[in-house]
């Protein structure tokens, strides 16, 4: 049907009933009148959230007992290391970072890094979801999550939980929307147990509310960030009903001044000035 209009399929995906395709838009009015397509929608740009320098994590250092919790605040701030103590680390869980990709040689990840796909490079054989961004996005977000605890660094909320490195965004933080959309289908099929997505548009996006919807119904915890629309509405992907949002909070346990704010919020954390796996500080 899409080739008959003219068009070229660029990727089926296997959790959805969708496809993305190259075609003109002269050539969509047939297929827009098909009784048999539920929706065309317009692949669009997308972005990461953007980091904020600076960072105020040593307010809290006297309340560590190690050095990766005092130069970890949020984490240690959220009284991580209690269930760390206790054999609670993440181990054995599966968790995709949507993102810019992951630095794999980097010696708070290198143990917990597990693999992944790139979705966003034009060399159709580049696999390699190594974290090029220019902020190292993806990398300092995979710190968050999942830095090692092993006497040096920052350490992570789920230290020996394995991580995958699903590259859906360039080196400036850039990507598609199909890409998004490959990214979380390759996740359902790759069996992983949590999705995050630190990016936020204001734009909904069906092809992408299905694909989080397939997601849940699957059984993955999908997280995404709320945005930074300074106090203004949460963001997509966080605000579709199958993505558990999350908002930003300071050292203070007040909401952050870029943090977004609504009622589709179901969780604060620490999200501004957080220390992670690299030098600048990230917003969310």
């Amino acid at each position: 049907m899409i080739r008959g209009a003219g068009g070229k399929i660029k990727k089926r995906f296997k959790h959805l009933r969708a496809v993305s395709v190259d075609i003109l838009d002269s050539d969509m009015d047939a297929l827009r009148s098909n009784p048999d397509i539920a929706y065309i929608e317009e692949d669009a740009l997308i972005q990461a959230i953007d980091p904020l320098m600076g960072g105020i994590g040593s307010l809290i250092a006297a309340q560590a007992s190690s050095i990766e919790y005092e130069n970890a605040w949020s984490v240690s701030h959220i009284g991580s290391q209690v269930p760390h103590d206790g054999g609670i680390t993440g181990a054995g869980i599966k968790i995709a970072v949507l993102d810019t990709g992951i630095d794999d040689n980097h010696p708070d990840l290198d143990m917990n890094y597990a693999g992944g796909e790139n979705f966003i490079s034009i060399d159709p054989n580049n696999h390699d979801p190594f974290d090029d961004s220019y902020n190292s996005h993806g990398t300092h977000v995979a710190g968050t999550i999942a830095a090692e605890l092993d006497g040096a660094g920052v350490v992570g909320v789920a230290p020996e939980a394995s991580i995958y490195a699903v590259k859906v965004l360039d080196g400036a933080g850039f990507g598609s929307v199909s890409a998004v959309v490959a990214g979380i289908d390759w996740a359902v099929a790759n069996q992983m147990d949590i999705i995050n997505l630190s990016m936020g548009f204001a734009t909904r996006y069906q092809s992408l509310a299905d694909a989080c919807e397939a997601a849940h119904a699957a059984g993955l915890v999908v997280v995404a960030a709320a945005g930074n629309s300074y106090g203004g509405p949460v963001m997509y992907p966080a605000a579709f009903p199958s993505v558990i949002a999350v908002g930003a909070t300071t050292i203070f346990d007040d909401i952050g001044f870029m943090s977004a704010i609504g009622p589709e919020i179901e969780l604060t954390a620490p999200g501004l000035n957080v220390n992670s796996t690299i030098a600048y500080i990230q917003r969310q």
